[in-house]
């Protein structure tokens, strides 16, 4: 499984950032949006055309996701962070997908 929390399919993912980007289910190696009390943290890694890129997104109100900002990524950058607060079944599946690359 590689949707986490409120995301459950690439629909979910589509549907929290409002459409705002073009993202293929194939392309998706990780995705989890926590979402608490009117406040979210959402995190994505997906890979196209051999190029790695994550997104980062958060809000602190009812309005949800709102900032679709793909930023380039190697699986080396992201071997020295240490990923953990998403829950225990997406930091484990988060951590052994890192140390696999």
């Amino acid at each position: 499984m590689k949707y986490f929390d409120i995301f459950t399919s690439i629909e979910d993912v589509h549907q929290e950032w409002n459409g705002s980007h073009n993202v293929k289910d194939e392309e998706v190696l990780f995705a989890v949006y926590t979402y608490e009390e009117y406040s979210g943290s959402a995190f994505l890694i997906y890979e196209r055309d051999g190029v790695l890129y994550e997104v980062h997104d958060a809000h602190c109100s009812c309005n949800g996701l709102e900032n679709w900002n793909p930023e380039k990524t190697s699986w080396a950058a992201l071997k020295m962070r240490d990923f953990k607060g998403y829950g225990r079944e997406a930091d484990a599946y988060l951590d052994s997908l890192v140390k696999a690359k």
